[in-house]
């Protein structure tokens, strides 16, 4: 049994894949997805015992007397407060969904022996290292969302649950997330268009990160992993790229991340992150960042 949580970019995705997977396969505990939202319940709000009793009278039809979950169910956690700049200023929010509500699901997990899945970020990470960071990197989060997630990943590892905790970062779908912006603003028509010179980034398309997902569950995988789209790029770079693509003329102007991101929150200088686990038991089965962008263009625009 999976039991999804939220209805973001990365939840649409998971849903998707996980239920195409079980359409094709029927495994005897992953049966069916029961997806929850914010409809459900309020993460920031929900105490326990309301969680758990929303989520066992769903799943047990409306009576959760006696229910017992079945071996092997996985818990998603795609619920999050994400916008980094928003987050400095409404603490008490951020802090409450990334962190309070993530140790309600963990605490829950660990009750009912359920498996929980946390996608986290590389904003965990200060960006200071001429490397990419691998999982057993220190952390050091220079901005209140990185500092939420960590605090949550700290969480998960001290409920004493079952957990696989997947750090990933500049998601994007076919809507939503950097590539989607990027492109709106090339077909626009803005004559100035800026791209930061000094900041490294491996843009991860929400589809391929659900795969991997899926492929962390379907191993019995446990732990911390790394799992971005392969390679890296500057955004100034990822701009000239995309506006080539799609025959679009735009001068696009050089700048730093000093000054683009003037008034708003810290930002990483290096936002990479090493596959270095799922590389080394030959499951990192993500594309490279190009192959993806062009499939996102021939999906959208050919």
């Amino acid at each position: 049994m999976i039991i999804l949580i939220g209805n973001g970019m990365l939840a649409t995705s998971i849903k998707e894949v996980f239920e195409k997977e079980l359409a094709k396969i029927k495994y005897p505990t992953y049966d069916k997805l029961w997806q929850f939202t914010r409809k459900d319940f309020d993460l920031s709000k929900v105490t326990l015992e309301e969680l758990q009793h929303c989520i066992t009278s769903k799943l047990a039809g409306g009576d959760p007397t006696g229910y017992c979950y079945p071996a092997g169910t996985i818990l998603i956690n795609c619920a999050a407060y994400t916008n980094v700049d928003s987050a400095e200023l409404d603490r008490e929010l951020s802090y409450e969904v990334n962190a309070s509500g993530t140790y309600k699901l963990a605490t829950f997990c660990k009750q009912h022996c359920i498996v929980m899945v946390q996608p986290s970020t590389d904003f965990i990470f200060d960006g200071r290292s001429p490397f990419m960071y691998s999982e057993y990197d220190k952390p050091n989060p220079v901005n209140y969302y990185g500092y939420t997630k960590l605090i949550a990943e700290n969480m998960i590892q001290n409920s004493g649950c079952e957990y696989i905790i997947v750090r990933t970062g500049w998601l994007y779908n076919d809507e939503r997330g950097i590539i989607p912006h990027f492109v709106k603003r090339l077909k626009n028509g803005e004559e100035r268009l800026n791209g930061v010179t000094d900041q490294t980034i491996s843009p991860t398309y929400t589809g391929d990160l659900a795969e991997q997902i899926l492929c962390i569950v379907k191993n019995n995988l446990r732990g911390i992993f790394h799992a971005t789209n392969s390679g890296d790029v500057h955004p100034d770079v990822l701009l000239k790229y995309l506006a080539e693509k799609l025959n679009i003329e735009r001068k696009i102007n050089d700048t730093t991340r000093f000054t683009f991101y003037t008034g708003r929150a810290k930002r990483p200088y290096v936002s990479l992150l090493s596959n270095s686990n799922l590389e080394s038991l030959g499951l990192h089965i993500m594309p490279h960042w190009k192959d993806s962008v062009d499939a996102f263009i021939k999906r959208n625009f050919k």
